[in-house]
Formats: C-alpha cells, structure tokens, sequence
C-alpha cells in the first residue's frame, strides 16, 4: 500500500510488483540524495574558488600600496589572474548543468509549497511539517545564493583595488589588468542563462511571486471550472 501510493504515478501505468516498489524507493532516495548535496557542492565549489581570489585580492591590495614603477611585478600577479580565469571557465564548463539543476529544482519546490499553502491544513502535525519543509527550502536556497556568490564578491575587491592604485606606479602593464579583470567576471554560472550572485535572490524571489500569481489564477479557473 505504501509503494502503490507514494508512486502511483508509475503503477497506474505499469503493473505492481515488489521489486518494482524497491527500485522506485532506490531511484527517489537516489533523487533526493542528490538534490540535497548538489547545492552543497555549488556552495564548496564557490567558498573554495573564493578562498584562491583571497590570495589574488590580498597581492593586488599590497601592489596598490607601493608608490615604485614594476612592470614585471604587475606582469607577475597579472597572469596569475589569468590562470584562475582560465580555472573559473573550466568549473563552469562542468558544472553549469549541475547549477540549472539546483536552483531550477529550488525554485520548483518552492512555487510548489507555497501553491499547497493554497490549501487548507487543519491538522496541526502536518502544519509544523509544512512550515518546517517550507522553511528550509527558503533557508537553502538564500545560503545557495550568498554562499554561491562568494566568487563574484571577491572578485569586486579585485576591481576595487586595482582602481586604488598609484598614479606613479602605474603603467602599461597595470593597465592590462584593469582591462582583464573588468572584460572577464570571475563567477558562477548557469550556461550564462544566469550568474549566481547575492542579488540573484531577489530576482528569485521577483520570479516566485510571478509565477505563483499565475499558478493562483489557473487554480481558481479550474475551481470555478469545477463548481460549474
């Protein structure tokens, strides 16, 4: 009864055997496990990059300081940062998919619990149950975005102090990297549909809002469709 239940969107369609009721449990524990730690790994990815833009930050604040002409010191920090251009469009070629995934399946959830908020919940477990789910998905999908975000914020103290720098130390090669770091943004991206950074959670929740009213509005269609 708890397999023909909890999937019966596969066996009113196929016939119901055990081992069929395993294997489905196997795939959603698989599904689940998965979606759980897919965002975890997005947020080690990224708190993991930012900590290598630390050190980057840390040199390029220490060249905006000196006051001497280096260009070879410039040159030297210059294609360092080049490199980790080259790491960043390297993570995001591997796991821009996995991105989509994660806040296309967030944004699902959510748009899903709030259209069951619809309804009416008398039962004081199931009310605890739903605010506590309904919480910790918001929870997950906030620290996805900021934790997420740690690249492109990093990557901002980069700009800034290369901006600061003295007028007397600098030169061509200075201004090389200006060009660099401003026509290439170390961030997190979903196949460039997106980039994860900390003002994605308004857009996030822009987007929530848009697409509950219209999930409001073919719900109440479907009542009065219903009644009629």
């Amino acid at each position: 009864m708890y397999f023909v239940r909890s999937y019966s969107h596969i066996f009113t369609l196929i016939e119901y055997s055990l081992w069929k009721g395993l294997l489905a449990q196997f795939v959603n524990l698989q599904r689940t496990f998965n979606w759980n730690f897919a965002d975890v790994f997005v947020m080690l990815i990224s708190m993991a990059f930012k900590f290598r833009l630390k050190q980057m930050t840390n040199r390029v604040k220490a060249l905006s300081r000196i006051q001497v002409m280096d260009v070879n010191l410039f040159r030297s920090v210059r294609r360092d940062y080049e490199k980790l251009s080259d790491l960043c469009s390297t993570i995001n070629k591997r796991i821009s998919l996995i991105v989509i995934v994660c806040f296309s399946l967030n944004m699902f959830f959510i748009l899903l619990q709030l259209f069951n908020s619809l309804k009416k919940i008398d039962n004081t477990t199931e009310k605890v149950y739903f605010y506590m789910s309904f919480g910790l998905i918001l929870l997950r999908a906030t620290c996805l975005c900021i934790l997420g975000g740690e690249m492109y914020e990093e990557w901002k103290n980069i700009a800034i102090y290369l901006f600061s720098i003295q007028s007397s130390a600098y030169n061509m090669e200075a201004e090389r990297f200006i060009t660099e770091v401003i026509s290439n943004k170390l961030v997190l991206s979903g196949k460039n549909f997106f980039h994860v950074t900390r003002n994605l959670i308004l857009q996030i929740a822009g987007a929530t809002v848009t697409y509950e009213l219209v999930l409001i509005q073919f719900y109440s269609e479907a009542l009065l469709q219903v009644n009629y």
